[in-house]
């Protein structure tokens, strides 16, 4: 749903992008979120497929991707835990049984919880191009403490 109703409103601004006249929104935030929200599917897709085909052709080899996977992991953990740590600091409402457990997800983010998001994305565009306007609402699973 994020993705189809952010590409129906830059689809319905889509006159502001690059104009001076639209002020910052014009100039930064309508290309921002064009580039970097509605073509980001595409470019994740697109990225993946690329390095699939550089292992299949040779140009990359497995060790080399794996390596640079689990740097990336590890890298796209650190804002994590910069977060978990300032929250942590501020307001100190988790176990910290819960806190270890949220570290230890953390490098999982990229393999787990990406391709989640790459394909609500990927399926939000194509609902864009069918023209679909349904609201897709979902039952909430009540969680206790």
């Amino acid at each position: 749903r994020w993705q189809r109703v952010t590409l129906e409103t830059l689809w319905h601004y889509r006159r502001m992008a690059g104009r001076a006249r639209y002020g910052s929104v014009g100039l930064v935030g309508v290309p921002y979120y064009l580039l970097f929200e509605c073509l980001a599917p595409l470019f994740q897709m697109l990225s993946a497929a690329a390095l699939i085909l550089a292992i299949i052709v040779g140009v990359l080899s497995w060790p080399v991707y794996l390596a640079f996977i689990a740097m990336m992991a590890f890298g796209t953990a650190i804002p994590t835990t910069i977060a978990l740590s300032l929250h942590d600091t501020g307001f100190r409402d988790y176990r910290v049984r819960d806190l270890a457990r949220m570290l230890v997800l953390g490098p999982f983010d990229l393999l787990l919880y990406r391709p989640i998001l790459l394909y609500a994305g990927l399926r939000g565009s194509w609902e864009f191009l069918r023209k679909e306007k349904g609201w897709n609402k979902f039952e909430r699973n009540v969680r206790t403490r």
